[in-house]
């Protein structure tokens, strides 16, 4: 139904853009059972995710929203992989980002 849609959407947008900062949120449960979490940006998933939102919200949202969404995503990529490492390690390497629980 509709109103299916429109919640899936709604929950789906829930862990992309956090805190209106360009972070996606693989999970919002920072603990697993068996111990460990999800609650990370992995690169590769962030830019499918943001591939499926310009796909399943051209129709419901404005260019215009989609666009500042894309410009936070964007932003946040190049400065989680602007950040050093505190081993020396190029960050850019790593397939995942820590998202702090404040800002993004």
């Amino acid at each position: 139904s509709d109103d299916a849609q429109r919640q899936l959407t709604a929950n789906f947008l829930q862990n992309v853009d956090i805190a209106q900062r360009g972070g996606v949120l693989a999970s919002p449960d920072k603990t697993v059972p068996g111990g460990g979490s999800y609650y990370f940006h992995w690169m590769r998933d962030a830019a499918l995710t943001q591939r499926a939102v310009m796909k399943s919200i051209s129709n419901q949202t404005s260019p215009a929203e989609i666009d500042v969404r894309l410009r936070h995503y964007v932003t946040w990529v190049l400065n989680a992989q602007a950040d050093s490492d505190p081993h020396n390690i190029d960050v850019r390497i790593e397939p995942k980002f820590t998202l702090p629980d404040g800002p993004v």
